[in-house]
C-alpha cells in the first residue's frame, strides 16, 4: 500500500561536505549547505506490483515547450515500462513525455514523443534498493542543451530532440506518478517530484535541486515550474477512504495558495442547520451558532450542504480546506465530516472553552451532501461554531488510484 517509507529517510542538514550516507553522488560536488531532500517518501508497490499509482488529475498541454523533470527514486524491482512519471497519451500515436524503468540492464529511460518520432535518453545500469536522483532536461527551442538524462547530477544519457520540434497538444490522459500509460507501475519509493514546462534545466541547476526540498528552491529554479510534489509527511489521508492518500502540490496549493472563499454564511446564522433530537436547541450567541444538547448522543446538527451558503458546487476529486472556530462549555466535542455515503472522518476531540481553529482537508466525493457536525456528545453540553471557511486547494493535487 502506498504510504511513507519510514526506514528510508534522507539525511538532515549536515554542513558543507559531500553527502555519502543514504544518498549517492558519483562525483565530488560542493553544493554548499546541504538541505534535507524529504522527511519520507511515497511507497508505490515497493513490495510487489499492486496497481498503485498517484493520479494528479491534470490534462497536460506540452505544446513546443522545453521540459524538465526531477525526482528521487528508490527502485526495488526494475519493471519493464514501470512508470515513474507520465504525461503521455495512451493511444496511437502516443505523444507526450514520460520517465520509466526498464528490465533490460536495470535502467531508467526518459522519452519525448511528438506522435511521429521520439527522443530517448537511457541511463547506464543501476542498482535496486538504492536511492538515485533522476533529472531530465529537454531543450526543444533551438538551444544547445539537447535532451539530457542525469543520474545523481551526472549526465548518464542523451539524445537530440530536433525531430521533436513540432507541437504536442493536450494529452488525453491525466498526469500520473508511478504508472506508465500502458498501465505498468513502478516498484519502489519516490519523493520530491518536480515538473517544468518552458525551461530546460542546466546541469548546475539539476545538481542544486537534487539537494533541496521545495522550500529551499531558488526563484530561478522555480521558473516555469508546473508542480512539485513532496510525497512526504505532508501527504494527507483521504477522509472518505483511509487506504487512499491525498497528494498536495507544494508549488500551488501545498498550504500557501488556496482558491476563493466558497462560504458566504454569516456568523450566528442558524438558517441551514438541521436539528436531530426533539429537545436539542440551536441559537445565535456570542457571534456564533450555539448548539445545546439535551438528548443523548444520537442528537446532532448537520451543516455544509451545497445550498445557498456555497458560492460554487464542490467538484468530485478536488481537495478542499475547511476551517472554523469552535468551543465547548464542558466535556469534549469531536467535529466530523460526512459525505453522502455516511462515511465520516473524525479529528481529535476538542475540550477548549475558548474559541480555537479547526482545520479539515478533504477530497470531495460528490457535488453535494457533505456535512460537518459535532459528534459524541452526551447531554447538557453546549457547542459554539463560527468563522466557517471553505476554499479549494489549488494546484495539481491527486490521490492514490
Amino acid at each position: 500500500m502506498i504510504g511513507l517509507g519510514s526506514s528510508i529517510a534522507k539525511p538532515g542538514k549536515i554542513g558543507k561536505r559531500i553527502v555519502r550516507d543514504g544518498l549517492v553522488l558519483k562525483h565530488d560536488y560542493n553544493a554548499g549547505a546541504v538541505e534535507p531532500c524529504s522527511t519520507g517518501a511515497a511507497d508505490i508497490n515497493a513490495d510487489a506490483a499492486a496497481n498503485e499509482y498517484i493520479d494528479v488529475g491534470t490534462t497536460t498541454n506540452i505544446g513546443t515547450s522545453d521540459i524538465s523533470f526531477t525526482a528521487w527514486v528508490y527502485i526495488t524491482s526494475f519493471i519493464d515500462l514501470g512508470g515513474i512519471f507520465g504525461a503521455r497519451q495512451s493511444s496511437s500515436t502516443w505523444p507526450g513525455f514520460e520517465v520509466k524503468t526498464m528490465t533490460g540492464g536495470n535502467r531508467i529511460e526518459a522519452v519525448l514523443d511528438d506522435g511521429g518520432s521520439d527522443a530517448s535518453m537511457v541511463s547506464s545500469t543501476l542498482n535496486t534498493n538504492q536511492w538515485y536522483h533522476v533529472g531530465v532536461s529537454i531543450d526543444r527551442n533551438g538551444g544547445a542543451g539537447g535532451a539530457q538524462l542525469y543520474i545523481d547530477g551526472v549526465k548518464d544519457g542523451d539524445d537530440n530532440p530536433d525531430d521533436e520540434q513540432t507541437s504536442i497538444g493536450s494529452i488525453s490522459m491525466t498526469t500520473k506518478i508511478g504508472q506508465h500509460y500502458s498501465g505498468a507501475e513502478m516498484q519502489g519509493y519516490i519523493c520530491n517530484v518536480g515538473y517544468w514546462l518552458g525551461t530546460a534545466l542546466t546541469q548546475a541547476q539539476v545538481k542544486s535541486i537534487m539537494l533541496k526540498d521545495y522550500a529551499s528552491l531558488s526563484a530561478s529554479e522555480k521558473t516555469s515550474l508546473v508542480s512539485w510534489w513532496n510525497l512526504d509527511s505532508t501527504m494527507i489521508t483521504n477522509p472518505f477512504d483511509g487506504d487512499k492518500f491525498g497528494v498536495l502540490d507544494s508549488h500551488y496549493g501545498g498550504g500557501s495558495e488556496l482558491g476563493s472563499e466558497m462560504w458566504d454564511g454569516t456568523n450566528g446564522d442558524t438558517t441551514h442547520w438541521v436539528k436531530f433530537g426533539s429537545n436539542n436547541e440551536i441559537s445565535s450567541d456570542d457571534g456564533a451558532v450555539k448548539i445545546t444538547y439535551k438528548d443523548d448522543a444520537s442528537g446532532y446538527y448537520v451543516y455544509l450542504k451545497n445550498d445557498s451558503h456555497l458560492t460554487a458546487d464542490l467538484v468530485v476529486g478536488k481537495f478542499y480546506r475547511l476551517t472554523f472556530s469552535t468551543k465547548i462549555n464542558n466535556g469534549s466535542v469531536t467535529w466530523s465530516l460526512k459525505d453522502e455515503d455516511a462515511d465520516s472522518w473524525k479529528p481529535d476531540a476538542l475540550t477548549s472553552t475558548s474559541f480555537i481553529t479547526q482545520q479539515i482537508d478533504f477530497v470531495a466525493t460528490a457535488t453535494e451532501d457533505h456535512y460537518i457536525y459535532p459528534a459524541f456528545m452526551d447531554g447538557s453540553e453546549e457547542v459554539w461554531i463560527k468563522d466557517i471557511s471553505l476554499k479549494l486547494i489549488n494546484g495539481n493535487t491527486g490521490t492514490l488510484s
